[in-house]
């Protein structure tokens, strides 16, 4: 009572929530924090919103900011101190200044693409080369969300045989920027099994964009060792997270239809090469038959001519041979004188007094002897 009386006063205060729990009465239970230079906590306090003024507090915020007041935000709020015997010191916040949020919001969403670009990080992920076949996809997702059976349902409706592996991730509140960084992490572990990494969401309130400007997330979706797709499920808004990606689409429908229509330009692509080698190989083969069928043509005139010069040939040879026939010769006044064995007697010198030969004519043979011998 006497802290309530020293202090009867409404103060704005400047702090950052690190948690809020909506009770079943209606209430709103708040951690407060205030962070050190270093962003150590230095101060902590509990400050409650009673359920009558979080019904106006909670959706003017949300209004205001295009954010779900929640953990994590630094927040500028009215308040006024309270003392319970039992649970000590509290705050019952009367106002949230949504326009300070709003700024630190945009403060710190733009201190993070400085530090993002400045690293040269927005990109990194957009200079590693999409495969012209991109059929093995490691997904990003909640299985359960709209967004990823829509993205399912239209790449199986296609005429391509899209491979998908889901990592299951949490994808909105405050454990979305490191259950998403689990998912690339073991996505890292298997980079040879995959073409890409599709991150998406589905569609949801502006409020839930605020895990995909984490500069955690960011920067580990940028230094992936895959191209990143990105559909978050917003049309008009821009996340940290899209900035750094390969290509960022609007909706996980959209990134669906890019890799149909990337399929079909590959598709396109193969078939116009298809063609270029039929017609090249159809090209050789005609030439080919051109040539075999120009020999066709010359062949009969190369075998006659081949074969005139054989008979030309022959005939000499047989003119030869029958001039040569013995025949002939003892016709002609020779004679042919033998060995009885045989063997031809070409010289006196070969034969010896008492030698019996047989010579033959034209007309028949005698057999004689050898009186005197040699030469």
């Amino acid at each position: 009572m006497a802290l309530e009386a020293s202090l009867p006063d409404m103060y704005w205060v400047v702090a950052e929530i690190t948690e809020l729990t909506s009770h079943r009465s209606g209430h709103a239970y708040l951690t407060l924090v205030e962070k050190g230079p270093r962003g150590e906590p230095v101060a902590q306090v509990r400050a409650t919103i009673w359920a009558a003024r979080w019904v106006q507090v909670a959706p003017q915020f949300a209004q205001a900011t295009g954010q779900r007041l929640g953990p994590g935000m630094r927040v500028l709020l009215a308040v006024t101190v309270e003392f319970h015997a039992r649970y000590g010191l509290s705050l019952e916040v009367r106002a949230v200044d949504a326009s300070f949020t709003v700024g630190e919001l945009a403060r710190a969403r733009a201190e993070s693409l400085a530090r993002l670009d400045e690293a040269g990080l927005l990109t990194l992920n957009a200079a590693l080369p999409l495969p012209p076949v991109a059929h093995r996809l490691a997904v990003v997702s909640s299985a359960t969300a709209a967004g990823y059976q829509d993205f399912v349902q239209q790449l199986a409706a296609s005429p391509y045989a899209f491979r998908l592996t889901l990592f299951e991730a949490t994808m909105q509140g405050p454990d979305a920027p490191a259950s998403v960084r689990r998912a690339l992490t073991g996505i890292s572990r298997r980079v040879a099994d995959f073409d890409a990494i599709i991150v998406i969401r589905g569609g949801g309130a502006k409020t839930d964009l605020l895990a995909f400007d984490d500069y955690a997330l960011a920067e580990a979706l940028a230094r992936a060792p895959l191209p990143v797709l990105t559909g978050i499920g917003h049309e008009r808004d821009e996340s940290l997270a899209d900035l750094v990606a390969h290509t960022a689409f609007k909706t996980p429908t959209a990134v669906a239809a890019f890799l149909i229509d990337h399929s079909a330009e590959a598709e396109s692509h193969l078939l116009a090469y298809a063609e270029r080698l039929r017609a090249a190989v159809t090209g050789r083969l005609q030439a080919a038959r051109r040539a075999l069928e120009a020999p066709l043509v010359r062949l009969p005139l190369l075998l006659r001519a081949r074969l005139d010069r054989e008979t030309a040939r022959l005939t000499l040879a047989e003119a030869r041979t029958h001039a040569l026939d013995p025949a002939r010769l003892l016709a002609r006044g020779f004679t042919l004188t033998t060995h009885p064995d045989g063997r031809l007697v070409r010289f006196a010198a070969d034969l010896a007094p008492g030698d019996e030969i047989r010579t033959v004519f034209a007309d028949g043979e005698v057999s004689s002897r050898v009186l005197g011998g040699g030469v």
